[in-house]
């Protein structure tokens, strides 16, 4: 793969070449495919937890040690479904009116379409 720049740098557009597509393209792809990894491992890690939460709740146990770790209760985060409460108070109109508004930024996307060289 080609160098990087590691911060955001203006180029000129007709200095862009090939190569500086073909740089985001194959980060694009790396990170894809990073996701699909971290994806997998979160879902593992996830059903490992909920088996041991099970457990736990089932023992009446609030803690337990194993060699060097500690597995314990703890309480998590709370989440409100902020949208739809926020459509139950002001109303879907207003809900509709703020997605309108909602900044959409400017992004460059890069795909690839293989063409055949002769």
């Amino acid at each position: 793969m080609t160098k990087t720049a590691t911060k955001t740098d203006t180029i000129a557009v007709r200095s862009i070449r090939e190569q500086h597509l073909l740089a985001i393209f194959e980060l694009k792809q790396q990170r894809l495919e990073l996701d699909r990894e971290s994806r997998k491992l979160a879902k593992a890690e996830k059903e490992l937890s909920e088996s041991l939460l099970a457990s736990l709740q089932a023992e009446g146990r609030t803690e337990i040690r194993r060699g060097d770790f500690v597995a314990k209760l703890a309480e998590g985060r709370a989440t409100v479904a902020w949208k739809q409460h926020f459509i139950d108070v002001a109303g879907q109109d207003a809900a509709d009116e703020l997605v309108e508004l909602a900044v959409r930024p400017t992004v460059v996307k890069v795909d690839c379409k293989p063409t055949p060289r002769s």
